[in-house]
């Protein structure tokens, strides 16, 4: 998908390039009052045809009063999704509000935390979270939107395959790190949850590459360790691929490569090119060292969640050889990330 979405005094023009080039292009207008409305592609864009952008070229968008009689009193309230995929489209920047910078956060967890999700949604005009989900059209789309002005990406997203994109754009590129038995323990919690028939529908969309561990997590009584390790032991190569070593799988590997004790270096020196990585144990500092990054101290009030259920099973699943195995180049890389984090913080409190 490719789009371009902006605007022009009391008005907005655009258009929109979807994934299926037979489909007519159809966005989705949110109004301030929470009421909805649909518009297909009213306007004929014969340069995006030529440009080879669109095969017939009506695929444009114009958003004016003859539209929309009361869009004048809510043009800088508004928020455009494509209909099909619910991508965001066009958010209207507020100085006041909105953080000017380009932000991604490579995000390894797989649980969004609503606090977080929420500031980081509010403090950007642009915000895609759960990254890894988009096809790479839709993501070279959102990286090339020459209107964004504020735009925070998060996710799982295989790093390698978008980092000279992010690079030649000017993001800032941050990451939070937590122990890998951790994020193992709340995994399988998380999709456990996901999956069941009452959880939200927004959780889908963190999903992505994770289904299949659905008969697992559901299969597993994470109270009994001899549950777990019989259940990890028996994993099919698709499961075991999608729980082993996720962080330096998706730094240093290419989507179908398997995790090597090579990619540690490889992984390690990705974190270091990064603008701010700090690890969940010393969140406080990071909160700090994020604010003088960005210019404004978004996480603030915000607290990292600590489910405590997810800490002691993680301590369990330490004493089990099944798990240690799945995530071991993680622990080893998380082990070098937390000590390199130690002594920057150490040199800063000695330089104050």
């Amino acid at each position: 998908m490719l789009f371009h979405m902006e605007k022009y005094g009391n008005r907005i023009e655009g258009w929109l390039s979807p994934d299926n080039p037979g489909a007519v292009p159809r966005i989705r207008i949110l109004r301030p009052d929470s009421t909805v409305a649909e518009l297909e592609a009213n306007v004929f864009r014969p340069d995006v045809r030529d440009q080879g952008l669109h095969p017939t070229g009506h695929n444009g968008f114009a958003i004016n009063d003859t539209v929309f009689p009361d869009l004048a009193g809510m043009i800088d309230q508004i928020e455009i999704r494509d209909i099909d995929t619910g991508v965001l489209l066009y958010r209207p920047f507020k100085e006041e509000k909105h953080v000017p910078l380009k932000v991604l956060r490579f995000e390894p967890q797989a649980m969004p935390y609503a606090q977080i999700e929420s500031i980081w949604d509010s403090h950007f005009s642009l915000y895609y979270n759960a990254a890894e989900r988009y096809p790479f059209e839709t993501m070279f789309g959102v990286l090339n939107n020459p209107a964004t002005k504020s735009i925070a990406i998060s996710g799982r997203l295989n790093y390698g395959q978008y980092e000279h994109y992010f690079r030649d754009r000017d993001y800032k590129i941050i990451s939070l790190l937590r122990h890998p038995l951790e994020e193992m323990a709340e995994r399988l919690l998380f999709i456990r949850y996901a999956l069941a028939p009452q959880s939200p529908v927004s959780f889908d969309a963190h999903l992505t590459g994770l289904r299949c561990l659905g008969p697992v997590a559901q299969r597993i009584t994470l109270e009994r360790m001899e549950s777990v390790d019989e259940c990890l032991e028996r994993l099919s190569v698709e499961q075991r691929a999608a729980l082993s070593n996720p962080v330096i799988k998706a730094l240093a590997c290419k989507p179908d490569e398997v995790p090597r004790k090579q990619h540690i270096q490889v992984a390690l020196s990705k974190l270091a090119a990064m603008d701010l990585v700090g690890v969940r144990t010393r969140y406080d500092q990071f909160k700090h060292m994020l604010a003088e990054l960005i210019g404004r101290d978004i996480l603030a009030n915000s607290v990292q969640p600590e489910i405590s259920w997810a800490r002691r099973v993680s301590e369990q699943l330490g004493k089990l050889k099944s798990a240690q195995s799945l995530v071991s180049l993680d622990m080893q890389l998380y082990e070098m990330v937390e000590r390199a984090v130690g002594r920057v913080l150490e040199e800063r409190n000695s330089a104050a």
